[in-house]
């Protein structure tokens, strides 16, 4: 038995039925998809980093400021599948205090070269692929 005090136990198994919960989403819809796809990359974060300390986290009462989809040690990471139209919201999640004051992330595999570009703009690097996450993660001291 590992000496995991009973508190930290209890709150990886809530993450990790968060996980299971979104990976088995159904459906073909944007919402659908994009749950499913956080799913993945809780799960890589956990299981290749080991570094997974948050998960699926309302920011405000009922989510109303926003939420962080995937939380490490190092940074959050904000997850879509759409191909644009995240601009405000990244910039919204850099200003506002309730949210991690770390790196943000975006892990956007569809994302289209423009809308990449402003949101790099603000120093928050749209990633494409696990590799490039896991790798980017990785680097972040």
């Amino acid at each position: 038995m590992d000496n995991v005090p009973n508190g930290v136990r209890t709150y990886r198994n809530l993450l990790d039925a968060k996980i299971a919960a979104d990976l088995a989403t159904v459906g073909r819809d944007q919402a659908a998809k994009g749950l499913r796809l956080q799913g993945e990359v809780g799960t890589w974060i956990r299981d290749d980093l080991g570094d997974l300390i948050d998960y699926g986290r309302p920011i405000g009462p009922n989510g109303s400021i926003g939420d962080v989809d995937v939380e490490t040690s190092k940074a959050w990471i904000e997850v879509t599948v759409q191909n644009s139209d995240k601009l405000k919201q990244i910039k919204r999640y850099l200003t506002n205090p309730a949210f991690p004051q770390k790196p943000v992330i975006l892990f956007a595999p569809n994302y289209n070269v423009t809308p990449a570009r402003d949101i790099e703009t603000l120093g928050v690097p749209v990633l494409r692929t696990k590799e490039e996450l896991l790798n980017y993660l990785r680097s972040l001291k």
